[in-house]
């Protein structure tokens, strides 16, 4: 379904904006929880939509131990991806858990962020 989204994109730039030659590239910063085997996994911007999808269908939900997930850590590593200097950029966040912390989540009885923080800090 990504692979229809992104090319649905495409194609809808290149109708409305047709005298532009606009690139569109896709980066995704995949994201578990802190303490999980790969809390983070990347792949930095690129126009091959294959190459995304191939990424993507890797990705397998697991890990965790809490509900919230690492989502600042995942903000953080889409800041040392090759982002464009002089063209628009946009960063959608999808998410299905809020984020470990006080600041991101109010329901913090299943939040074990202070332990694993203090365990990856120290």
């Amino acid at each position: 379904q990504m692979k229809t989204i992104m090319e649905g994109i495409q194609g809808e730039v290149k109708v409305k904006y047709p005298s532009l030659k606009l690139q569109l590239r896709f980066a995704i910063v995949a994201y578990r929880d802190l303490k999980d085997k790969l809390p983070i996994m990347k792949i930095d911007f690129t126009e091959k939509t294959d190459d995304v999808m191939t990424f993507l269908n890797k990705i397998t939900a697991s890990g965790g131990g809490d509900i919230p997930e690492d989502v600042l850590g995942a903000l953080d590593t889409c800041l040392t991806l090759n982002w464009s200097k002089t063209n628009a950029r946009f960063i959608v966040l999808i998410t299905d858990a809020p984020g470990h912390g006080p600041e991101l989540n109010h329901d913090l009885t299943n939040d074990h962020y202070s332990k694993v923080s203090n365990s990856i800090h120290s």
